[in-house]
């Protein structure tokens, strides 16, 4: 089988993070070398013309271009307020050129590290038929995560691999707050309940997730589209059979994590975690795949499995039993931060009616610094 790889990747910070780091990991064993072993694979990086010299210049980069073809091609946006739309975009392009191709997309973020023997087990999997590969990563805080990272990863000015259970172990020390405010103990949990997260003491974290990144698509629907991202109804448009997507359950098996800024807002709410919130959250958010995958028990463990184990998935079971329970009844449900948001849709449809796209993004990213600056 053929393999894409798709990054998309622009502005200083995250160029130079992507050269120095992310590319650098990707080298480590069982990742990229490992992908070069494949049938042409071709690694497509779009960067803004500026950041272009950063990456080519890199000596992970020379590295990587032996390996692989790769290609940089040329993100011609102007306004970057709503980066998503952007990422979207050149996503979109990333399909077309592998469905053209006759290869499967592998799609790579900027900011992600990956434990060894990632992209290893990733072929494996793919080879086996499925036609995507799902994946939950978990976000920690970029400021004190990365420094015991390099702190204990580098030898000799170059990065060395990384377990999977040393890259779980690491991640539990520097969750993000976002990742914290999905914890199911949490005082103000998440407004918008993707993942939900039971902490197992001491030995890492039980995810259960609506919403999960596509790490490899191989569209069973070649014509299919999406109108959010690539991680919101593209896989069900894409691969309509639940059984030809695989969900990876074990981070022994694929794990990554991804790196933000504390600076980010953790966009927590005011309340508890509620099953029947969830529900309704589910009403406005999610898919019957993206249901199917809540279902699946994801172990972020540190060692081995030991009998906590048990006693944390069967009271997430429970949990997640009360928020089917409540979609019984999806057609009552009301969910007030869905409502706000659609609110905010219409006004910004509004907006653009008079002032067209440009100026409503130009708009929407003053106002979002404007709020970053008051929080």
């Amino acid at each position: 089988m053929k393999y894409h790889l798709a990054t998309a990747v622009w502005g200083k910070e995250y160029t130079d993070f992507f050269v120095n780091i992310t590319l650098p990991n990707l080298l480590t064993p069982g990742n990229l070398e490992a992908l070069s072993k494949t049938h042409e694979p071709v690694f497509r990086i779009y960067t803004r013309p500026e950041d272009k010299h950063t990456i080519t210049d890199s000596a992970a980069f020379k590295i990587a271009a032996k390996m692989l073809d790769v290609k940089l091609e040329t993100i011609d946006d102007k306004d970057f307020a709503q980066k998503y739309s952007i990422i979207s975009k050149y996503h979109q392009k990333a399909i077309e050129a592998a469905i053209k191709d006759g290869a499967a997309l592998v799609i790579m973020g900027p900011d992600t590290i990956r434990a060894e023997g990632y992209m290893s087990n990733m072929l494996r999997i793919a080879e086996s038929g499925k036609k995507a590969i799902m994946i939950s990563e978990i976000r920690v805080a970029k400021d004190t995560f990365l420094p015991e990272f390099l702190g204990q990863f580098t030898e000799k000015s170059a990065l060395r691999g990384v377990t999977s259970r040393q890259l779980v172990n690491l991640a539990m020390r520097h969750l993000h707050p976002v990742s914290k405010s999905f914890l199911w103990n949490a005082k103000n949990f998440h407004n918008a309940p993707s993942y939900i997260y039971f902490e197992v003491p001491n030995e890492g974290i039980l995810a259960r997730c609506f919403h999960l990144s596509p790490l490899m698509i191989n569209p069973v629907c070649k014509d299919a589209t999406f109108s959010t991202t690539i991680d919101g109804d593209y896989i069900q448009n894409a691969c309509p059979k639940i059984d030809d997507i695989y969900v990876s359950v074990d981070s022994d098996e694929l794990m990554s994590v991804e790196l933000s800024s504390l600076s980010m807002p953790p966009n927590s709410g005011y309340l508890p975690a509620n099953p029947l919130n969830i529900a309704a959250f589910a009403k406005y958010s999610t898919s019957s795949h993206h249901r199917d995958f809540l279902r699946k028990k994801i172990r972020f463990h540190r060692n081995g499995l030991s009998s906590k184990w048990r006693e944390v998935e069967q009271f997430s079971d429970k949990a997640i039993n009360r928020i089917f329970f409540w979609l019984k009844f999806e057609p009552f449900l009301f969910w007030p931060y869905g409502a706000a948001l659609r609110s905010k849709l219409l006004l910004r449809n509004t907006v653009k009616l008079f002032l067209g796209e440009t100026l409503t993004r130009k708009a929407a990213g003053r106002i979002k610094s404007l709020r970053r600056k008051t929080v």
